[in-house]
């Protein structure tokens, strides 16, 4: 079944072409549509139109087994020896993802804390984790269900699935501490689960190690996920690298960036331990 939705305001960075595609905002664009596809493919309508005349008559299956069959198709479509699914946010997931494809190798791409929380706190896809844990909702068991309970009924109104973006984003923002405190809690969560893999099948990446030498640490890249890395690729890759984007939480004033580096101290120091385990 094809999902078709509407977009909303700041719903997460689309890409799809919009005024040149097929869909618009008044009728819906396919969830595939609205980001996968166009970082894929030039022609995003055009590769929807294969994808719709294939995957619906595939048998029910394990969403495990659908989404390899999935990435398998779609090499066989543009010709590529490798896919790799990369969704921002997914660490505190690399438990069900383990458990859902126990031959995974994972890709931890972090970046310094403070900067990666400032990065956050501007992001649609971000805000309502970020009220969650604002108001203590990001617990276990009978903490969390208490804290439910004790929520502002507006706030639990608004974080009730579906989300509205729209809503959410008219919603007073939380402090940049809270952020800091959320990646904290992503980093250590996700820390703990990739400790647990099998040596070889993870491979970390510092964001800073790429702005310093893109060419270098995208052929690591390459390399971890079993393809070549070919010099043209570095290069154009390379290219769009923008080395501007290290440490814009130094411009905040000495108030704020202390506040948001302490809250970013635990995952900083969780991270740093990390680092000490791996192969020099």
């Amino acid at each position: 079944t094809t999902e078709i939705y509407t977009l909303s305001l700041h719903d997460a960075l689309p890409i799809y072409p919009y005024g040149r595609g097929r869909f618009d905002v008044a009728t819906g664009v396919p969830r595939i549509s609205h980001m996968t596809l166009p970082t894929l493919s030039d022609d995003p309508d055009a590769l929807f139109d294969k994808l719709a005349a294939e995957v619906p008559d595939w048998p029910v299956r394990p969403a495990a087994r659908q989404l390899v069959a999935l990435f398998e198709y779609l090499a066989q479509l543009l010709g590529r020896s490798v896919i790799v699914e990369r969704t921002a946010g997914s660490l505190l997931f690399v438990p069900q993802l383990r458990q859902m494809f126990d031959d995974a190798r994972f890709v931890h791409f972090y970046r310094n804390g403070p900067d990666c929380a400032l990065s956050m706190s501007t992001h649609p896809g971000v805000r309502p984790m970020a009220l969650m844990e604002q108001a203590g909702l990001l617990g276990h068991g009978r903490q969390r269900r208490a804290a439910w309970a004790a929520a502002p009924p507006d706030l639990v109104e608004l974080l009730a699935p579906p989300i509205a973006m729209r809503q959410v984003m008219a919603y007073p923002a939380p402090p940049l501490p809270v952020f800091g405190r959320l990646w904290s809690r992503m980093v250590i969560a996700g820390l703990a689960t990739l400790a647990t893999l099998p040596s070889g099948s993870c491979l970390f990446m510092s964001y800073e190690d790429v702005l310093r030498d893109p060419a270098r640490e995208l052929a690591r890249l390459a390399r971890f996920a079993g393809a070549e890395p070919r010099p043209d690729w570095l290069a154009a890759s390379a290219r769009r690298v923008d080395a501007g984007r290290s440490g814009r939480a130094s411009r905040l004033s000495p108030a704020d960036l202390g506040a948001l580096h302490a809250a970013c101290e635990p995952g900083m120091a969780a991270l740093a331990a990390a680092s000490r385990q791996l192969p020099q």
